[in-house]
């Protein structure tokens, strides 16, 4: 039995579909169930006796989170760290999602999983406390760091580029922060993949897809690529423009690549972005019913 909590977010949903298609038996919740209650979700694993939680709940709004900061400590701090101390009293495993957000941004190299952290921004800050909680309470707990997620359900950045791409003449994106994007599909696939095992890696992990890129050579991929495949009628030009012309209420980091070494030598695998990209754009063709 499996307890996948935000079930109903981008993530969440592909985990539910593939716990589907493996024949595993699991009960999925979302807001009607705050994982941030001590007493409510200890009496919930009691009676779901579940053997591994997969924690997709989390606080996103990362421009929101500076003026909600209660709000998102208490989805990406308190609620895994609850849920960390009941898995570990009763001998449940944990998956956990963190972020890149978790770095200040100014390396040039790849972040490793020990490198120092630094966030700059509440959501950052938020989600970097509730990593370290999940990792001091619960022994049998996996952290995945990942960034820039995107996926056939919810808002996220290639949807608002493909929105864009319908409805402008020409889009602006900021060219001067790098990362990598993570399809929710093949994190999903991970995830399954990891649970599978009859005993595996424990502890914290980068896992994102290959290769480093900015928003907006990301953004004039999918441009493209949305193109060529019949999404979009017209190929519209993405402009490069500076952070400071795109101001925000929270600051990025400006380079937030995550080094996959630790993953991939632990068996994960890392597929590279523009692949990736290519097969969520034939799944959103399809779940279009596309032209």
């Amino acid at each position: 039995m499996i307890w996948l909590t935000g079930a109903q977010g981008m993530l969440g949903r592909e985990l539910a579909l593939l716990f589907e298609e493996a024949g595993w038996e699991f009960v999925g919740s979302d807001r009607e169930r705050d994982i941030a209650d001590g007493v409510s979700t200890a009496a919930f694993l009691d009676q779901v006796r579940p053997q591994w939680i997969v924690n997709a709940a989390a606080y996103t709004a990362v421009d929101r989170a500076e003026k909600e900061k209660a709000e998102a400590f208490n989805v990406n701090d308190r609620g895994p760290e609850i849920l960390a101390q009941e898995a570990a009293k009763r001998g449940i495993s944990l998956v956990h999602f963190s972020t890149d957000y978790v770095f200040n941004g100014e390396g040039t190299e790849p972040y490793g999983e020990d490198d120092p952290t630094g966030p700059i921004q509440v959501y950052g800050k938020s989600k970097l406390a509730g990593e370290r909680k999940v990792l001091e309470s619960c022994s049998h707990a996996l952290v995945l760091r990942i960034s820039w997620l995107y996926g056939l359900y919810g808002q996220n950045f290639v949807a608002k580029i493909l929105q864009l791409a319908r409805e402008r003449d020409s889009l602006s994106v900021v060219s001067d922060q790098w990362g990598s994007p993570t399809w929710a599909r093949t994190l999903a696939e991970s995830v399954v993949w990891r649970i599978a095992l009859p005993k595996g890696p424990w502890g914290l992990f980068h896992l994102s897809d290959e290769g480093a890129i900015s928003w907006h050579h990301f953004a004039e991929t999918i441009v493209q690529m949305a193109w060529e495949k019949g999404l979009i009628d017209e190929k519209k030009p993405v402009r490069p423009v500076s952070t400071e012309k795109y101001p925000t209420q929270a600051r990025r980091p400006r380079y937030s690549v995550l080094d996959k070494g630790k993953a991939k030598a632990a068996g994960f695998q890392v597929h590279p972005w523009r692949n990736n990209l290519g097969c969520y754009l034939d799944a959103l063709k399809e779940k279009e019913g596309c032209r």
